[in-house]
């Protein structure tokens, strides 16, 4: 799956560009150093993001549910190095 994921004032947007995922636009808040993300509008206090690492290529996130990590994903600043490590994957 490769989604173009672009934050604005208050409101990120996820736009697919290969996998099948909808498309869809979320308001966000960040509170103690975490990255929360609405579901439908509304936001879950126990679901949350963290920045585990930033690189010169990507920031490394992780998501997190009731204090379990759940997954860790790379979000690319290059759509090109994003789709070449995807690639890489195959």
């Amino acid at each position: 799956v490769l989604i173009h994921v672009a934050f604005f004032d208050k409101e990120v947007i996820f736009t697919p560009i290969m996998g099948d995922v909808s498309p869809r636009r979320e308001i966000y808040t960040i509170d103690n150093n975490k990255l929360y993300i609405s579901q439908q509008g509304l936001f879950d206090s126990e679901i949350w993001k963290s920045v585990d690492s930033i690189t010169s290529d990507y920031y490394l996130i992780s998501s997190w549910v009731n204090k379990t990590k759940v997954n860790t994903i790379r979000y690319y600043f290059d759509l090109e190095k994003a789709e070449a490590y995807v690639a890489s994957l195959k």
